[in-house]
Protein backbone atom coordinates (compact mmCIF):
# COMPACT_ATOMS: atom_id res chain seq x y z
CA UNK A 1 0.00 0.00 0.00
CA UNK A 2 0.99 3.43 -1.05
CA UNK A 3 0.09 6.84 0.08
CA UNK A 4 1.03 10.10 -0.94
CA UNK A 5 1.70 12.80 2.32
CA UNK A 6 3.16 15.80 2.23
CA UNK A 7 6.21 16.68 3.77
CA UNK A 8 6.41 18.55 7.26
CA UNK A 9 8.42 21.67 7.59
CA UNK A 10 11.65 21.13 9.71
CA UNK A 11 13.54 23.37 11.57
CA UNK A 12 16.39 23.60 14.21
CA UNK A 13 14.58 21.31 16.65
CA UNK A 14 12.80 19.18 13.97
CA UNK A 15 14.98 17.48 11.53
CA UNK A 16 14.22 15.30 8.16
CA UNK A 17 16.82 12.80 9.65
CA UNK A 18 14.13 12.75 13.17
CA UNK A 19 10.54 12.81 11.56
CA UNK A 20 12.62 9.75 8.88
CA UNK A 21 13.27 8.20 12.27
CA UNK A 22 10.07 8.20 13.77
CA UNK A 23 8.31 7.00 10.53
CA UNK A 24 10.79 4.29 10.62
CA UNK A 25 9.06 2.69 13.75
CA UNK A 26 5.78 2.90 12.21
CA UNK A 27 4.42 -0.58 11.95
CA UNK A 28 4.43 -2.22 8.24
CA UNK A 29 6.88 0.66 7.61
CA UNK A 30 8.40 -0.44 4.02
CA UNK A 31 9.72 2.29 2.23
CA UNK A 32 9.85 6.00 1.65
CA UNK A 33 10.62 8.29 -1.96
CA UNK A 34 10.90 11.85 -2.06
CA UNK A 35 8.61 13.08 -4.39
CA UNK A 36 9.39 17.45 -4.67
CA UNK A 37 7.43 18.71 -1.42
CA UNK A 38 5.97 14.88 -0.86
CA UNK A 39 6.76 11.35 0.43
CA UNK A 40 5.21 8.77 -0.95
CA UNK A 41 4.89 6.22 1.74
CA UNK A 42 4.69 2.44 1.15
CA UNK A 43 3.57 0.27 3.70
CA UNK A 44 3.75 -3.64 4.18
CA UNK A 45 0.30 -5.72 2.84
CA UNK A 46 0.48 -6.13 7.09
CA UNK A 47 -0.61 -2.42 8.34
CA UNK A 48 -3.74 -2.21 10.07
CA UNK A 49 -5.69 0.18 12.26
CA UNK A 50 -2.42 -0.08 14.72
CA UNK A 51 -0.66 1.17 11.87
CA UNK A 52 -3.22 4.14 10.96
CA UNK A 53 -2.82 5.03 15.15
CA UNK A 54 0.71 5.63 14.63
CA UNK A 55 0.36 7.82 11.88
CA UNK A 56 -2.01 9.57 13.47
CA UNK A 57 0.33 10.33 15.89
CA UNK A 58 3.28 11.16 13.88
CA UNK A 59 0.79 13.65 11.60
CA UNK A 60 -0.48 15.19 14.45
CA UNK A 61 3.46 15.60 15.83
CA UNK A 62 4.28 17.11 12.79
CA UNK A 63 1.61 18.79 11.71
CA UNK A 64 0.59 17.25 8.19
CA UNK A 65 -2.74 16.62 6.63
CA UNK A 66 -4.44 14.01 8.24
CA UNK A 67 -6.23 13.05 5.28
CA UNK A 68 -4.24 10.53 2.94
CA UNK A 69 -4.95 8.28 6.06
CA UNK A 70 -9.21 8.17 5.40
CA UNK A 71 -8.83 5.27 3.13
CA UNK A 72 -6.04 3.33 4.74
CA UNK A 73 -7.93 3.32 8.08
CA UNK A 74 -10.95 2.07 5.78
CA UNK A 75 -9.00 -0.37 4.52
CA UNK A 76 -7.73 -1.54 7.67
CA UNK A 77 -11.45 -1.71 8.89
CA UNK A 78 -12.27 -3.82 6.08
CA UNK A 79 -9.43 -5.98 6.49
CA UNK A 80 -10.30 -6.79 10.37
CA UNK A 81 -14.08 -7.29 9.98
Amino acid sequence: MKILIISPSYNSNKSEHDFFNELQQVHAYKDNKVMGSHYLLELNQDFDMHTVKQLEQLFNAWQIDPSPLTTLAELASADSA
